[in-house]
């Protein structure tokens, strides 16, 4: 009763990604996996893919562990220790090596170094009531994530590794004090410190002599960014159909990028050896809840928040859109960007067999991030690894707006059979020219059909997305127009079922099967086309005393 240990532990060995085969005729080879690159006899070469369906080099592996320990010494106080771990293989970068520069394949090699994350927690918490609190919890967590990028051009003899470690070190304390007997006052603090290391070399792939003459992608001199914030929030719930919430956050961020001598001679493009920025805002939130008559709800809200930029935003150099040969290069004069957001919910329930809801959503960002050209010495393109590339940057640009609605149905046919749906759109432009902002999802949704007895449940159901176009496509080419058609990324739905079997109380059998149709899709602005028919079968097997 006072002491209990949790284990658990996954490996995924995961083969190269089979594409759907049924496609439109109308794109003729478009996703198809036509070559890959080997190296026979010390020379690259390009080899035709036997089955263009099989995206070859897309498959990689992975474990995970997971530890938890709880320890409670009495009923108002418990302690939990968390440790988690996961590595990978190398994770080919497969949208990457379609990638085709005149007339041949671009890249020989090009994929992630093995993945690990670690993180280990301390997490207290208190349960008696007091004048300050009537819980509180305490977490300590330090992480460290390393990421190395790994990358050759087709016919080159030098490997280039890009290798990034951070490690991220945080507190939280969250308390919580009922101060009416239907008002709930949460407040706390937080302190987060960030510390990023970046380095770059050059390895002949027949001598493996190494040379440190590669760009890094982050200052390589030590990067550190930290945040400070302090919380206040109350839920009020008035009567009971009336809930009134507020909240207060005050935040703090602060940066360092460091760049050595080297590394500036190297690039060329950072503009001082060092960018440092303080940012400090104070966001708040206000919320009404509303349930009058009828099984109706309204729920409204606004909300001010604020991003300060971080060392990805402000230092990245990076050529992840060469299909594109485009750079980004950094931007010491980046300002946080301010959200100001109104959300209204209308929600309706009859009978308990039907429930409809409908939310509208509103955003105006000010000094919205927006990739777009920049000027490097009065100059928009430079050499970059040997391609002349496009210059861009993350730069501030005047107001932007993000707007759309998400809508749900749950519709109860009969006892044991029952009808849901959702659908999702979104817009998002900048204000100053109306250009498309980056990342903004297509109309997407999913309708299922599901039926539910006593040991029995299944369920069929689609999943579709609306067309994006290429005039719906953000210009700084983060939305990877390259992996598209020359119209943009193609509408798509799947049909899908899934069933289980309860046994008895102690096995339970599940069964899948997903893209019945064995469709051809890419989902919006990836560069890897999404899985063809594929069954999942599951055993799960429980043992009790």
């Amino acid at each position: 009763q006072k002491f209990g240990i949790f284990f658990s532990g996954t490996i995924k060995n995961i083969g190269d990604l089979r594409e759907g085969a049924n496609r439109s005729s109308k794109y003729g080879d478009w996703g198809k996996s036509l070559y890959y690159a080997e190296r026979i006899n010390g020379k690259d070469s390009m080899i035709t893919n036997p089955d263009p369906l099989l995206q070859r080099n897309s498959g990689y592996s992975q474990y995970d562990m997971l530890a938890k320990a709880l320890w409670k010494p009495d009923y108002n106080h418990a302690v939990t220790l968390n440790i988690q771990y996961s590595n990978s293989s190398d994770i080919p970068r497969y949208d990457r090596l379609t990638e085709f520069s005149k007339g041949k394949l671009k890249y020989a090699e090009w994929y992630y170094g093995p993945q690990t994350r670690t993180l280990v927690s301390l997490r207290s918490e208190w349960f008696k009531e007091n004048k300050v609190y009537d819980n509180a919890s305490m977490t300590t967590a330090w992480q460290n994530i390393s990421e190395d990028r790994i990358s050759r051009g087709f016919g080159n003899v030098q490997r280039k590794h890009q290798e990034e470690t951070v490690d991220v070190l945080s507190l939280n304390i969250d308390l919580m004090k009922k101060i009416f007997r239907k008002s709930e006052l949460r407040y706390g603090v937080e302190q987060t410190i960030n510390y990023v290391g970046s380095k770059a070399f050059n390895e002949h792939i027949t001598d493996g002599i190494i040379t440190f003459d590669a760009a890094t992608r982050y200052p390589d001199g030590g990067d550190r960014m930290s945040g400070s914030a302090a919380y206040v929030s109350n839920n009020w719930e008035i009567s009971r159909k009336l809930i009134f919430s507020q909240g207060l956050r005050v935040n703090h961020v602060s940066l360092l990028a460091r760049y050595t001598p080297e590394m500036i001679e190297i690039t060329k493009f950072p503009y001082v050896n060092a960018i440092r920025q303080d940012n400090t805002a104070i966001n708040g939130s206000l919320g009404l809840v509303l349930m009058p008559i009828g099984g109706w709800r309204i729920a409204a809200n606004l909300s001010t928040g604020f991003r300060a930029p971080n060392i990805d935003d402000i230092s990245k150099l990076n050529d992840s859109n060469s299909a594109d040969q485009l750079l980004i290069v950094p931007n010491p004069g980046l300002k946080p960007e301010y959200a100001s957001s109104a959300e209204l919910t209308l929600g309706w329930t009859f009978d308990e067999k039907v429930q409809i809801e409908v939310t509208g959503f509103y955003t105006l960002l000010r000094d919205a991030f927006v990739t777009s050209p920049f000027l490097y010495n009065g100059q928009d393109s430079v050499v970059f690894d040997g391609t002349l590339c496009g210059v861009q940057a993350l730069q501030n640009a005047g107001k932007a707006e993000i707007y759309g609605f998400e809508s749900s149905l749950i519709f109860k046919l009969t006892k044991n059979l029952s009808l849901k749906s959702n659908l999702n759109y979104t817009i998002g432009k900048v204000k100053d020219n109306n250009a498309p902002l980056d990342h903004i999802p297509p109309l997407f949704g999913m309708t299922s059909l599901k039926l539910e007895l006593t040991q029995f449940a299944g369920e069929i159901y689609a999943r579709y997305n609306g067309w994006k176009y290429i005039k719906d496509y953000g210009s700084s080419g983060e939305d990877n127009e390259a992996y598209a058609t020359p119209d943009g990324m193609p509408s798509w739905y799947t049909i899908n079922i899934r069933a289980g079997y309860q046994l008895n109380s102690y096995l339970n059998f599940q069964a899948a099967v997903e893209n019945v149709m064995d469709q051809h899709y890419r989902l919006f602005a990836s560069g890897i086309s999404a899985p063809g028919r594929n069954l999942i079968l599951t055993i799960r097997a429980s043992f009790k005393n």
